[in-house]
């Protein structure tokens, strides 16, 4: 690998170690104590990094593009780890890529790349009312935890965004009306879904 070149995995596969992680996993068998403490490690160490909103500025400065996806990544640039919020901003067919550094908040790279779902996410942006800063701003009001990853999808009809969120050494998915920034649905990972409004 070059000098500078950086290579990244999503925090989601890092976290594939502890797998499917609610209580249970993909295969239905419950995490053990140990992959929920992997998780609670990463949930710690991601609270005292540069928020996803102040990501999202950076990575949208001097551009109109619509943010389609923020997710938090780790990689190695040059023998060290680093941590990065990676931001997708769509052009037509074109994402736009940028990776900011999650301690600092600088901008480490930019990146252009054809997409091959241009068509789905263009489908989504249109349908979308809510952009990408007010879903973080809904999730840090309504759900505990920190957030590391929130992607616009284009599902049956609907446009939604999905966040994945850590609490309490649990791995959870969120979604959000795009139209309307309504909170849809909370789940953790392999448990069951728990809609908004049967809450008490």
């Amino acid at each position: 690998m070059s000098r500078g070149r950086l290579s990244w995995v999503a925090a989601g596969c890092l976290l594939a170690a502890v797998a499917g992680l609610g209580t249970v996993r993909a295969d239905g068998r419950e995490i053990s104590a140990e992959e929920r403490a992997l998780l609670r490690v990463f949930e710690l160490l991601a609270m005292d990094l540069v928020p996803a909103e102040k990501a999202l500025a950076t990575a949208r400065e001097g551009k109109a593009f619509p943010a389609v996806e923020i997710e938090l990544e780790v990689g190695r640039s040059e023998g060290k780890s680093v941590i990065v919020w990676n931001v997708e901003l769509l052009s037509g067919s074109t994402m736009h890529e940028h990776l900011i550094d999650a301690r600092s908040g600088k901008l480490l790279r930019s990146g252009v790349e054809e997409e091959r779902e241009a068509a789905q996410l263009a489908k989504a942006v249109a349908a979308s009312k809510v952009d990408l800063a007010a879903v973080i701003a809904t999730i840090a009001k309504t759900v505990e935890g920190v957030c590391i990853s929130i992607e616009l999808q284009f599902d049956d009809g609907r446009a939604v965004w999905e966040a994945k969120v850590l609490s309490g050494g649990r791995m959870g998915e969120i979604e959000v009306d795009a139209a309307t920034g309504r909170i849809l649905s909370e789940e953790e990972d392999g448990g069951d879904d728990d809609d908004d409004e049967d809450d008490d």
